[in-house]
């Protein structure tokens, strides 16, 4: 059985190997970061002034970096505190989801349910520390029931860190059996 230093080696090596040939089959490196420099771009919150910059390099669609965000207006730092916001507990990425999160719920649709936000961030984003956020907010301005579904068991932990991380102490309960 290969270790798992010999399996990584060998992905990090299958990679390497795929990259030269697309580099080979455009012309080299510069075609390549050309290309991918025309379908994606570095994220820019443009919605939020106060805030840090998020830690990790956050790339979009490039089409979708040329269409401005409709205004935000929820209110969401009259909830969440400045110590959220001025110590980076949330960066300015992820106060932007918050607030289109929260202000999305403030819709109620024409059968009278209240309106969802989908989080579909990639890896390193930080959607539990938004989805925290987002519970922060709610608790703040009364309302008590949340619901938070993650498919697997073990990011209980996770969800756990993120809420205390916010400052917000509830019980995050791991499964039916404990409802």
């Amino acid at each position: 059985m290969a270790s798992m230093a010999t399996l990584g080696e060998a992905a990090a090596k299958k990679a390497s190997d795929a990259r030269e040939r697309a580099e080979a089959d455009l012309g080299g490196s510069e075609s390549v970061s050309e290309t991918v420099g025309q379908i994606f771009a570095g994220y820019q919150c443009g919605t939020l002034q106060r805030g840090i910059e998020h830690p990790g390099d956050i790339a979009e669609a490039a089409s979708l970096s040329s269409i401005p965000l409709p205004p935000a207006t929820y209110p969401l730092m009259d909830a969440i505190g400045d110590d959220i916001v001025d110590k980076g507990k949330l960066s300015k990425l992820q106060l932007e989801g918050v607030s289109y999160a929260c202000q999305k719920h403030c819709e109620l649709l024409p059968d009278g349910s209240r309106a969802g936000f989908m989080i579909g961030d990639g890896a390193g984003v930080g959607k539990g520390r938004q989805i925290s956020g987002i519970i922060l907010d709610n608790y703040c301005r009364g309302r008590r029931r949340h619901l938070w579904i993650s498919s697997s068991s073990d990011l209980h932990r996770d969800a756990e860190r993120d809420l205390r991380d916010l400052g917000c102490h509830l019980k995050v309960i791991n499964s039916c059996q404990e409802l």
